[in-house]
């Protein structure tokens, strides 16, 4: 076996060699005595030549691989997604030609059936399917101070990419999501808002729980999971009181989450979700969640996330 494990490059300085999750999934394939090769985004190659595809990373084939792992990208560029689209279709391709070395693609599925990996498509393609999504309005030319909208204030507004900021707090770069809570339309003027092209931005309903949860799936069964309190403004990320889930007790949060794993067909996906009117909806998804917080900040046994991350292939 031959994992390759593709993410993005940190984008403010960290103390290890690795992120966090990258960190943990190299010990646990490290363990297993498995060959790997970690490589970035940028160190992939496309090419098409004389009508033929080939892609390579860090100058080798990408069929020398057993395993590919997705982890980040950027989500305001387009062409790491659409890159990682046709490395999916390239592989899906290969193993039809090569069944007895078949290449295992994580997510291969979810990957083909979301043609794009932003808040809007993600929505749209849950309506399709049944599953209940926060109220949502966006506007193409990001005109939401006009009148008429089916959503009222306070409401949330945040960046339909998905793609974080970075801040300079107290004079070090500090990571910062595109979330903001608008109460009147004075308010599109806030700091770090108001210079936003809002065409790159959604509206959602606010809901005033200040508690939200991410369950995590594996091969379409909720594994595991965990609750977030606000504790010092409307966000739960980051400052937020973090508690592992029961899903024995929370059915309702399992069921929830394990149909829209179906709905993407993903082998590991994480599932967030609010409660209104006693019932979940999804806050949104990711292919390739973050798990600091929920083996660092939540007490309880012990889950190995990496280890479960690997199995889902």
């Amino acid at each position: 076996m031959k994992y390759l494990i593709l993410d993005k490059k940190q984008r403010i300085h960290i103390e290890n060699k690795y992120s966090y999750v990258l960190t943990r999934i190299v010990e646990e394939l490290e363990k297993m005595g498995a060959e790997y090769k970690v490589a970035y985004n940028d160190e992939i190659e496309v090419a098409f030549i004389e009508g033929k595809t080939t892609i390579s990373v860090q100058g080798e084939n990408i069929e020398n691989f057993s395993h590919i792992m997705f982890r980040g990208m950027r989500l305001d560029r387009q062409i790491e997604y659409e890159t990682r689209k046709i490395i999916v279709d390239y592989i899906e391709q290969y193993n039809i030609s090569n069944p007895s070395k078949a290449i295992k693609v994580q997510n291969l599925k979810a990957i083909k059936r979301t043609h794009f990996y932003d808040k809007i498509f993600i929505t749209h393609l849950c309506v399709q399917n049944g599953v209940a999504i926060m109220n949502t309005l966006y506007r193409p030319m990001g005109n939401y101070s006009v009148e008429h909208s089916p959503l009222k204030y306070p409401m949330i507004v945040k960046q339909y990419a998905g793609e974080n900021d970075i801040r300079v707090i107290e004079g070090k770069e500090t990571v910062k999501k595109n979330v903001f809570l608008v109460n009147s339309p004075e308010e599109f003027q806030q700091e770090h808002l108001r210079d936003r092209n809002l065409s790159e931005y959604i509206i959602q309903e606010f809901i005033p729980s200040g508690e939200d949860f991410r369950v995590f799936v594996s091969k379409g069964k909720a594994h595991s999971g965990f609750g977030r309190k606000a504790t010092t403004n409307f966000m739960t990320v980051n400052a937020g009181e973090y508690a592992k889930l029961d899903l024995e007790k929370r059915s309702d949060l399992k069921e929830f989450a394990q149909k829209v794993s179906s709905v993407f067909g993903a082998d590991f996906i994480a599932v967030d979700m609010m409660m209104k009117n006693g019932k979940p909806v999804l806050q949104e998804i990711s292919f390739n969640p973050g798990f600091k917080a929920f083996e660092t900040k939540t007490d309880g046994e012990f889950i190995n996330m990496a280890k479960v991350i690997i199995e889902s292939l």
